[in-house]
Order: structure tokens, then sequence, then C-alpha cells
């Protein structure tokens, strides 16, 4: 009668199976040999370990990490000792402080008519330039390489939010027709194609260097899954689409993406907006930062902005109103007056009085438009006073001059004189 090891070990127990392979090695075939005490599987065998110098530089030999034939994935280790002794000086991130570092993703989202392809755009063209944003919240550390793969806007409609940034100096535009490309509208999902299609876009774009930061505006015209409230999905479209993009153009890239929110009362928004994200689940556990941009009542001018950082503190929400291709203070003016905000001020003084529409320094010219510190005050939210006080000292370096009436045509107002150095 023949038995098999099922049922010698079910009628007789496990001392009979051990006994009957002891004493009859036939009974099992070369398929059953037991391997030797000291077998190593072949993915872990030495000549599978990743040598990759940078990925096991400040690693212990023994924690180096191994890898199957023919994959590509590998995880970098690193002992804790090493991370609390090395001395390393941190390079700044992209975008300071603690906004987008390389390899990062970042989430814009908002309900519907929230004007975040607005914030993305401000966010965008700063990075191009290397100029702050956000009423100077977010710094540039050097103009960025940016691809930004929008879906939604015509050529006709691209030209109309580019003429926003008319007050572009020579410089600044020489550097966003290097550093920013865009993509007009289209209609393709990221499958496999059309990832390869994209990569393939991006690096014609960039044939040199590849770009810093990947925008994607919005996810939903790009998603290829059933439901963007899917965790699962939503997860899945995140580290198979979008992180096969920035691996195959530029593993450091920053991942920045434009997503809605569900649409909520106000108050409710206020009270936790990130949790309104769609997809919140997946996304929250994923993104490095966040910024939320909604209406604080439905007829509202001005936005409420959020944000939330994994790698430090984020800002307090602020109120803001978009004007001339960026957003200012809403709350009256908190900015400060640099450099750069101070020579596109007086570029302003110097067009009204090439229009014959000079801006004044007394209050009574600000029914027709004309009161200096108003005006710039209004523009690029910053305090009155603190305008008040550039002007005088202006006036002091002979930078502008106050010129009384020329003609009834040309009233008085301030003509620049001088120039910043």
């Amino acid at each position: 009668m023949k038995h098999d090891a099922n049922s010698i070990l079910r009628e007789r127990g496990p001392a009979a199976l051990r006994a009957v392979f002891d004493a009859a090695p036939a009974l099992r075939g070369p398929a059953d040999e037991p391997p030797p005490h000291d077998h190593v599987p072949d993915y872990a065998d030495d000549r599978n370990r990743i040598e990759d110098p940078e990925l096991l530089a400040g690693c212990d030999p023994s924690h180096a990490a191994t890898a199957r034939p023919g994959s590509h994935a590998r995880i970098k280790t690193v002992d804790f000792l090493t991370l609390l002794t090395e001395h390393v000086v941190e390079e700044p991130d992209f975008i300071e402080p603690n906004f987008a570092g390389p390899g990062q993703f970042v989430l814009i989202a908002g309900p519907p008519k929230a004007q975040k392809s607005f914030l993305l755009q401000e966010v965008l063209v700063s990075s191009a330039i290397g100029a702050s944003f956000l009423l100077n919240t977010f710094s540039i550390a050097r103009p960025l390489r940016v691809f930004w793969l929008q879906a939604e806007m015509n050529r006709k409609l691209l030209r109309k939010r580019a003429r926003e940034f008319s007050d572009l100096t020579a410089e600044e535009r020489a550097l966003v027709g290097r550093n920013l490309v865009i993509s007009e509208r289209f209609r393709m999902l990221l499958t496999d194609d059309g990832v390869r299609h994209t990569v393939e876009t991006i690096k014609h774009s960039f044939p040199a260097d590849p770009p810093d930061i990947i925008a994607i505006d919005p996810l939903a015209n790009v998603f290829d899954g059933e439901s963007e409230n899917n965790n699962t999905e939503l997860l899945k479209f995140l580290t198979t689409r979008v992180e096969a993009i920035r691996q195959q153009v530029n593993p450091n890239a920053v991942i920045v993406m434009v997503h809605h929110s569900a649409k909520r009362p106000a108050d409710e928004l206020a009270r936790d907006p990130f949790s309104t994200i769609r997809g919140a689940g997946a996304l929250r556990g994923y993104y490095d930062s966040a910024i939320v941009i909604f209406r604080p009542s439905e007829d509202a001018k001005t936005r409420k902005i959020h944000f939330e950082l994994r790698g430090g503190e984020a800002p307090d929400p602020m109120s803001v109103v978009f004007s001339r291709g960026r957003f200012r203070d809403a709350s009256g003016g908190s900015a400060t007056i640099d450099k750069a905000m101070a020579r596109k001020m007086l570029t302003d003084l110097k067009a009204a009085w090439d229009a014959l529409k000079p801006w004044s320094g007394s209050p009574q010219a600000k029914p027709e438009g004309r009161y200096a510190v108003y005006n710039l005050s209004k523009e690029y939210g910053v305090k009155a006073t603190e305008v008040q006080s550039l002007i005088n000292e202006w006036v002091r370096l002979k930078i502008i001059t106050h010129r009384e009436r020329v003609t009834r045509k040309h009233p008085a107002g301030y003509e620049v004189t001088g120039i910043l150095d």
C-alpha cells in the first residue's frame, strides 16, 4: 500500500514521518531535498548586493540594501547613530521655509472658482524668476526650471493670464522665457501611453537640464482611475503614474499638483479645510506641503488661504485678493518692501508721469485715482505707512521729485528723476 507524506503524518504522527524519511530516502525525489543549513536565497547573494557608493555612503555595511536580479527598486538605509552624529551642511530647499525640497510633493486644492490656477501661476512664475510669493511668505533659493502640464486653458486664455505679469523686468522676462514652459489645453489621461507622451514632451522642452518643478493642473483631467474619491485608486495613480513621470524626467523634481476639494460651507472649510480634499485619506499621507484656497463667502472677492507643512511650522492662514497676477494682502497690508518691489513701484510712478496722469503725494488726488500712497499700498499689499516712508526717502535722495502742475492736462505729481542702486 502506498502512503504519501500527508497520510503518514495524519495517521501515525510526525515521529513516524521523520523515521520514514530517515530510513527510506528513495521516498522523496530530488525536489524534496532539504536545503543546506547555510543556504542563502539568490536575491540576497553578494553578487546582487547594491554597490552604489552614493547609496551606501554613511551606512553601516550590514545595512546595505539588496535587490533581486533585474529589479530596479532600491531602498536606502542608514543606521540611527550616523544620523545622530554626522555633520552635514544642509542645502536650502527649492522653496523655503520648509515648503518644497528635492523629490517632494506639493498639493494646491480648493473648491471650484477658488482661483487655484491663479495661485499656481504665481507660485510657478515666482519659482522661474527666483522671487518670493504669497506676500513674501515663501522665498525661492534660485531661479528654477518649471514645466507646467495644464489641461484646461487654450492659447488665448494663457496669453490673457500671462499678461497679468506685464510689470516683469527685462531680466525677469528673460528668466521666464528660459525657465517656464506651459502646455496648451489637451485631452489625454495619464495611462501608460499618456505617461510616455508626457515624458517625451517634457524632455523635448528641456533638452539640456531637466525641470526642477513639474506641475500638473488639474488632477481630474488626467486621472485614469474610476473615482478621485477612492483612496486606493488615487494612491495607485500617484505612485504608478505621477511618480513614473518624475523618475523618468528628474527624480529630484518637485511635483506640484492642483486638485479639487468638495463643496462645503465656508465655515466648515475654515474649521478643517484639508479634510474636504477629494481623496484626502490618500493625499494627506502623501504630500509634503499643501495649500487650500477658498472663498470666505459666496460673493466675496477675497480668498482665504490655509497651509499644511510636513517639514516645519505652517504659516498662519491669510486673507488675500488677486490683482495683476499676484495675491495681495486683503487686510490692509503687511508685506515688507524689498528691492524688487521698490523697483516695480518706481516703474509705476514713471508710467503714471509718462501718461500725463502723475501720482501725487496729496490725499486730495485719491478721487482721481492719483494718490501715490494709496495706489501703491493697495497694489502691492503693503501698509500705507511703509509706502509713505519709502516715498519720503526717495524725495530726500532725489530719486523722485514732486512737480507742480504743468498744464491743466498735466497735473502736479511725482516725476522719476533718479535711479535705485
